[in-house]
């Protein structure tokens, strides 16, 4: 399968400072505590999607919210993403995406603005807690994004505060193409609806996914999408040799996940799926099976994954789906510990292939997560 990263160096961006990633493999599980800045380095090989696009940036400032997309939450999500002492995001990413260099620089001011100016809904909310016809002082980022994304260099101007329209920020107008494929899985994106709208459309891939159904439960047999009558929408049936058409809804969150995952490996053909705390709603007992799935169907459709994970018999199973004897064949896993200093803050990381990890184990298990 084509390695799209080989090399990540994230200069500045959330928590992570001068953090330096080589020898990124086909499958890279990244290992560490809770708080060690797994999900920040996932969200950084997120803005790689499209490094020239301020769009992008929010989207990505966003994973983490649930809120809805509105400016005031949109702007603190978007000044989160800089460290704290310093509104500067630099990295730089090499492999089969070429070179990816993307910078964001700038500084908050303050300015004078007007309710008039804000949208209709933030302006009824403002309202309520200030005089319309009264000039407020708010919060303005001033700053630059610029770079290189593969193709060409690009550098645009930001001006950006928590009361800007959607419709004045000139990048919406931008239409940016996917510098590469990249699907983000959530720990909780198994419950979020859409789990096998990629699978049911390859017949071969079905047939694989539902064979893993059955070891949650063989009587599985089928995966339909069946249109509501009343809605005319479609909706997700799993077919059950006892219980007939069954609505996915109404199933355990174990097959959810395990659709969710197949799914996520559909959709990020040709690209990268990035697997957020693979072990949320998994037992324990399902880890080899679905770890040699995941493999398996990675090297079918092309995808680079990037695993996410605290917990050491996840660690164990996923290298133990390779046969790591005297044999010196190719490798195609890479364990990535970060551990953050409690005094510092600072987190450092140390890449090591897994028949480095495999082979020393014994000794390095519980070391390898912290």
């Amino acid at each position: 399968m084509a390695i799209h990263f080989e090399h990540i160096d994230i200069r500045r961006f959330r928590g992570l400072k001068e953090v330096e990633i080589p020898g990124l493999r086909d499958v890279n599980i990244i290992a560490g505590d809770n708080n060690s800045g797994k999900t920040s380095f996932m969200e950084a090989l997120c803005l790689f999607r499209k490094p020239s696009d301020f769009y992008n940036v929010l989207k990505v400032a966003r994973m983490r919210d649930v809120s809805p997309f509105v400016a005031p939450a949109m702007y603190e999500n978007f000044i989160s993403l800089f460290p704290k002492d310093e509104m500067y995001i630099g990295m730089h990413a090499t492999g089969g995406i070429g070179e990816s260099v993307i910078e964001i620089h700038g500084e908050e001011q303050k300015e004078l603005f007007n309710i008039e100016m804000m949208s209709p809904y933030d302006r009824m909310k403002y309202s309520k807690q200030s005089k319309p016809d009264i000039e407020q002082e708010i919060t303005t980022f001033y700053g630059e994004m610029h770079g290189w994304d593969g193709r060409s260099s690009f550098r645009d101007s930001i001006r950006f505060n928590p009361f800007m329209k959607p419709s004045e920020l000139s990048f919406r107008n931008k239409r940016y193409p996917d510098s590469i494929n990249i699907v983000y899985l959530s720990p909780l994106a198994h419950m979020q609806g859409g789990t096998f709208n990629k699978i049911v459309k390859n017949p071969e891939y079905k047939y694989i996914c539902l064979r893993l159904l059955q070891l949650f439960d063989p009587e599985i047999v089928d995966l339909l999408y069946l249109k509501n009558e009343n809605t005319s929408r479609a909706i997700e049936y799993l077919e059950h040799k006892r219980l007939g058409i069954m609505p996915l809804a109404t199933y355990g969150d174990g097959i959810k996940k395990v659709l969710s995952l197949a799914n996520g490996i559909a959709s990020a053909t040709g690209g990268v799926l990035l697997i957020d705390e693979i072990e949320t709603s998994i037992s324990y007992k399902y880890y080899s099976e679905i770890f040699d799935f995941i493999i398996m169907a990675a090297k079918q459709f092309d995808v680079q994954v990037f695993i996410t994970t605290h917990n050491a018999e996840a660690i164990d199973s996923m290298l133990e789906t390779q046969i790591y004897g005297k044999s010196k064949k190719y490798d195609p896993l890479s364990v990535i510990t970060f551990r953050k200093d409690t005094e510092t803050a600072l987190v450092y990381t140390r890449s090591l292939s897994g028949r480095e990890v495999y082979e020393d184990r014994k000794s390095f298990k519980f070391e390898v997560r912290l």
